[in-house]
C-alpha cells in the first residue's frame, strides 16, 4: 500500500511540476510546446497504469488475506469442524425447565393482540363491500392453490411433494397470520397520524404476495433436501403458530439487538407452542432452533433468502444461543464472506462511475432495454435492487416497497418508517418509470407541480382513483383538504396517466409473485424459475398492463411505484448526492452503460449519453440526407428537361 501511494504521489507531483514549468516557459515565450505537453501526459499515464497494476495486485493479495482473517473469525465453520472432530454435544449443559403459562392467560393475550388490531381499523376503515369480496376471494383462491403456488415460486421440481400448508390450515390461520406479520405496519403508520391505506380490505389484499412468499420459504426449508412428508418434525399448525409468535416479537427497533434465539425458544415453550425437550435430546433442540431461524429469515426481505440453510450445527446453536439475533446474523454474514461460492448468476463486477452528475434519461426502462440490452427482472430482495446480473444480462428491481412499513431490520441497528432509504427507493422508481417523450414529460410536469400555485402540498392536491394519497406524509403536516377547487387524479386506466405509464412502467412484466398471488393470466403456464433447482428467483413474460384488470383494487406495492413515478421530477442533469444509499449501484449501472458501444442504427439513436455529440451526429446526418435528396431532385429535374 505504501509503495502504491508513493508512486501515485510521485506521478502526481511529476505531472504538476512539469506542467508548472511548461506554464512558466509558455508564459515567457508565448509559444505553447504541444510535444512537451503530450510527453508529460504520456509519462503520467504510464506511471498511473503502473500504479493501477500494483494496486490491483495489492488488492488481490489483501483480499486473500482478508478472507483468511474472516475464516479465523468464522464461528459457523469453526464449530462445524469442532463437532466433526469431537462429536455432537450430548446434552444442554445449562438446561432449565421453562415455566408454562396458564391456558387462560395465553388465550387472553392472543385476544388482546387481535382486538388491538381490530381497534386500530375501527375508526378509519373505509372498506366497501366490493373490496371485502375482492380480498376474501383472493385469499380463498390463493389458499386453495397453495400446492401449485409452492411449485411456482419455490424451487422444487417434484409434483408429488406436499406443500406442508393446505387450505384448511391457512384459512383457519388467516387472521392470525395477517395480524402477527403485518399488524405492526398498521401500528407504525398509526403512530405517525397517517395511514398509507385506509381500506383494511385493500391493505390485507395487498399483503397477500408477501404472505405467500413467507409461507413458501418456510415450507421449502422445512422439507430439506430429499425429505419426504413423513420426516417433517413439526406439523403445519405448529409452524404457523411459531411464525406468528416470531413476527409478533420482532416489533420495535431494538428488539433484534436484545432478543436471542434461546429467549424466543423459551417464549414458545411458555406459550405451549413447542414442547421443551430434555437436556439430552440435542437433536430436537437443533430442529427447534432451525425452525426459529427459518421463520426469521423468511420474514426478512432485506437480504437474499438462501435456498439451502447455512450449516448451523448443534454445537453452534448451543454455544451462541444466548447471543442477540443481530449478532447471530453477523456471524452468518462473516461465514458468507469467508466462503467462496459458485453463483450461476452472479452480480456483474463493475467499478463505480466517478462522475458527479448523470442524465436521468439513461436510467429509464426504455433506455436500459434498448441501449443497455438489459432484461428487467423483479426481485424479493432489497439488496438486489438495481444490480446487474451476469449470464442473464438483467437488472433487478425490488417488488415489495411496502416491506419498509414494518420498521424492523435484523441486520442494522434500526430502520425508521421515515428513513431516507424509503424515500430514496421512491426516487429510484421515479428514475426507472419516467417517460421519455417530451409530450409525456410535459404531462408529468403538471402532476409534479400540482398544488404549487395555491401553495398546497402535493398530497393534498392529488388523489389515486379518487382517494387521498397518504404515503410519506408527515404526521405534523396539514390534513387532507376536501374543498379544493382543483384536484388531479392518478388513474392508470385513463388518459393522461395511462399514456405516461405506457412509455416505461407498462414496458415491464408483472412481478411473478403478484401474478401468482392474484392468479393473473394463467401463471402456471408463464411463470418460470431461472434455474430448475435450488434457485427461487422467477420470471414471467406477462405484461404489466394486465394489472388494469384488477382496477380499481391495485396492490399497494404497484400503486407505490405508480405514485413514485408521478410525484418526482428531475433536472436535465441530476446529482448522485440525491441517492446516498443507492448511489453506488447507480454509479455501477452508469459504468455499465458507458462501457457499451452502439452496434446498430437503433442503438445509435438511443445513445444519448453525450447529448451534444448526439445532436451533432444526427444533425449532420439529417443535413447530409437533405443535401442528397436535393441533389437527387435537381438531377431528376435536369433529366426531365432533357
Amino acid at each position: 500500500m505504501k509503495i502504491w501511494t508513493t508512486i501515485n504521489y510521485i506521478s502526481t507531483s511529476t505531472q504538476e511540476k512539469l506542467t508548472d514549468q511548461m506554464s512558466v516557459y509558455n508564459a515567457n515565450t508565448m509559444i505553447p510546446d504541444q510535444d512537451a505537453v503530450k510527453s508529460v501526459r504520456e509519462l503520467t499515464a504510464s506511471v498511473q497504469d503502473l500504479c493501477n497494476i500494483i494496486h490491483s495486485e495489492h488488492s488481490s493479495s489483501r483480499s486473500d488475506k482478508s478472507r483468511e482473517e474472516l475464516k479465523a473469525k468464522d464461528a459457523i465453520r469453526n464449530t462445524l469442524d469442532e463437532q466433526i472432530k469431537k462429536g455432537r454435544p450430548e446434552k444442554v449443559l445449562d438446561w432449565k425447565k421453562v415455566e408454562l403459562m396458564p391456558v387462560d392467560e395465553i388465550e387472553i393475550e392472543n385476544e388482546k393482540l387481535t382486538q388491538k388490531y381490530e381497534d386500530l381499523w375501527k375508526d378509519i376503515d373505509e372498506s366497501t363491500q366490493l373490496e371485502k369480496g375482492v380480498a376474501v376471494q383472493a385469499y380463498t383462491s390463493a389458499f386453495s392453490r397453495f400446492q401449485e403456488i409452492y411449485r411456482l415460486i419455490g424451487w422444487r421440481d417434484r409434483d408429488d411433494e406436499d406443500a406442508m400448508f393446505d387450505k384448511l390450515v391457512l384459512t383457519e390461520s388467516r387472521g392470525l397470520l395477517i395480524e402477527s406479520i403485518f399488524g405492526f405496519e398498521v401500528y407504525q403508520m398509526s403512530e405517525r397520524g397517517e395511514f398509507c391505506e385506509r381500506s383494511r380490505m385493500l391493505f390485507e389484499h395487498s399483503r397477500l404476495p408477501r404472505l405467500l412468499i413467507i409461507l413458501v420459504r418456510i415450507a421449502c426449508r422445512q422439507m430439506g433436501a430429499d425429505r419426504t412428508i413423513k420426516e417433517r418434525p413439526f406439523n403445519a399448525l405448529t409452524v404457523v403458530r411459531v411464525l406468528a409468535l416470531t413476527a409478533r416479537i420482532l416489533k420495535g427497533r431494538q428488539v433484534a439487538s436484545s432478543l436471542s434465539l434461546e429467549t424466543l425458544l423459551h417464549l414458545c415453550y411458555a406459550r405451549r407452542i413447542l414442547d421443551q425437550p430434555g437436556a439430552s435430546d440435542v437433536d430436537t433442540y437443533r430442529k427447534q432452533f432451525e425452525l426459529l431461524y427459518d421463520c426469521l429469515t423468511a420474514l426478512d426481505f432485506t437480504r437474499k433468502f438462501q435456498e439451502l440453510r447455512e450449516p448451523l450445527c448443534e454445537l453452534f446453536y448451543l454455544r451462541y444461543k444466548s447471543e442477540s439475533i443481530r449478532e447471530l446474523f453477523e456471524r452468518v454474514r462473516i461465514f458468507e464472506e469467508a466462503t467462496i461460492g459458485i453463483e450461476r448468476y452472479p452480480e456483474l463486477p463493475l467499478e463505480e462511475n466517478t462522475d458527479s452528475t448523470f442524465h436521468p434519461e439513461i436510467f429509464t426502462i426504455p433506455y436500459l432495454q434498448r441501449f443497455g440490452r438489459l432484461n428487467i427482472e423483479w426481485t424479493d430482495c432489497l439488496d438486489e435492487h438495481l444490480k446487474i446480473y451476469a449470464n442473464r444480462n438483467s437488472i433487478r428491481v425490488f417488488a415489495h416497497p411496502t416491506f419498509f412499513y414494518n420498521d424492523i431490520d435484523l441486520h442494522k441497528a434500526e430502520r425508521d418508517y421515515y428513513e431516507s432509504t424509503y424515500r430514496e427507493l421512491s426516487r429510484t422508481y421515479s428514475l426507472l418509470f419516467r417517460p421519455t417523450s417530451s409530450k409525456n414529460l410535459q404531462r408529468l410536469g403538471k402532476y409534479v407541480a400540482a398544488g404549487e400555485d395555491d401553495q398546497i402540498s402535493w398530497y393534498n392536491s392529488m388523489t389515486f382513483n379518487g382517494r387521498p394519497i397518504h404515503r410519506l406524509k408527515h404526521f405534523w403536516g396539514k390534513k387532507v383538504a376536501t374543498n379544493l377547487k382543483k384536484i388531479m387524479d392518478i388513474d392508470p386506466v385513463r388518459y393522461p396517466t395511462k399514456d405516461i405509464l405506457l412509455e416505461s412502467f407498462f414496458r415491464c412484466s408483472l412481478p411473478p409473485t403478484t401474478q401468482v398471488a392474484f392468479d393473473i393470466a394463467n401463471p402456471f403456464g408463464v411463470v418460470k424459475r431461472i434455474d430448475r433447482r435450488w434457485d427461487q428467483h422467477t420470471v414471467t413474460s406477462t405484461s404489466m398492463q394486465l394489472i388494469l384488470d384488477l382496477a380499481p383494487n391495485y396492490p399497494e406495492d404497484l400503486r407505490f411505484m405508480i405514485v413514485s413515478a408521478m410525484e418526482n421530477s428531475f433536472a436535465d442533469m441530476e446529482s448522485f448526492v440525491r441517492f446516498p444509499y443507492f448511489a453506488p449501484r447507480l454509479r455501477r449501472l452508469k459504468m455499465y452503460l458507458d462501457s457499451r458501444q452502439p452496434s446498430t442504427i437503433r442503438e445509435l439513436w438511443y445513445d444519448r449519453r453525450d447529448y451534444r455529440s448526439w445532436c451533432m451526429f444526427w444533425g449532420s446526418g439529417f443535413f447530409a440526407v437533405c443535401v442528397l435528396l436535393l441533389m437527387l431532385f435537381i438531377l431528376l429535374a435536369q433529366l426531365a428537361c432533357t
